[in-house]
């Protein structure tokens, strides 16, 4: 239940996909037994903690806005509008508990949908529990938010990821490299070298990704040179190049996008 996987049933329009989502959220609620839909005068809030300072944080929030927008032209869901309340994150584990903490106590926010980072998803996680409130990850990938819910779905059982973590991520790149990197440039001799160094944020999320290559790719025949990993923030990146330079690999992999 913490995986979400998706199956092609037909083809929907992306109206009756909006609607249909809409639907399903509120059967959602009526299941965990939230009192507020008893009110239908009341509009549904959808809390979104989101990091607005940069891109991702934005797309989220200005994504479900267009779907409120188009399920409320609809009617709403079973006869109640949609509302967003939209709460900044910062980026930062202790700013994400204060933005849950007022979507849903202050804000009266019936789902959350949203997070971006990955330390400050594990941060709010036993908030949301004790919430109980639904939470859709939308930008986090590091596996151990649902691995929560695997190891104490009782407690964790609000939590839900509906796009791919790091693991699918860390697999595709392994594969690209073995295939493609190890199995066609290195023996046809289109590169240099086979010597391999591998460049990450230095976040939690990659430490997965970073872990799996070290580990995996030297059994392809791929020489690893090591990794390096860049801090938040960094803006002076030359010493990072004059080190990679100095390790003369002919391929440099990056964990992140």
């Amino acid at each position: 239940m913490a995986e979400l996987r998706w199956l092609e049933r037909g083809k929907l329009t992306r109206r009756e996909f909006l609607k249909g989502l809409g639907l399903a959220t509120a059967t959602g609620l009526a299941a965990l037994g939230s009192p507020r839909l008893l009110h239908a005068q009341e509009p549904i809030v959808i809390g979104a903690p989101s990091a607005t300072g940069i891109f991702v944080g934005e797309g989220n929030s200005n994504g479900i806005a267009l779907a409120i927008e188009e399920i409320n032209a609809e009617g709403g869901v079973l006869g109640r509008m949609l509302k967003l309340e939209v709460a900044d994150t910062k980026e930062k584990p202790e700013e994400g508990i204060k933005a849950v903490e007022d979507l849903v106590v202050n804000k009266k926010a019936e789902f959350l949908i949203g997070l971006f980072r990955s330390e400050v998803v594990m941060a709010v996680l036993p908030l949301v529990a004790r919430l109980q409130v639904p939470l859709l990850i939308t930008g986090a990938t590091y596996p151990g938010a649902t691995q929560a819910v695997a190891e104490d779905y009782n407690t964790y059982k609000y939590i839900f990821r509906p796009m791919l973590n790091g693991s699918f991520l860390a697999v595709h790149l392994l594969e690209f490299s073995a295939d493609y990197l190890a199995g066609h440039l290195v023996p046809k001799g289109l590169l240099p070298n086979n010597k391999v160094v591998i460049v990450s944020e230095d976040l939690i999320w990659t430490k997965p990704i970073e872990g799996l290559l070290l580990q995996m790719l030297p059994q392809f025949g791929l020489d690893m040179i090591g990794a390096v990993r860049i801090a938040i923030g960094t803006t002076d990146f030359g010493p990072i190049f004059a080190k990679m330079a100095e390790a003369s690999a002919a391929i440099t992999l990056f964990s992140a996008p």
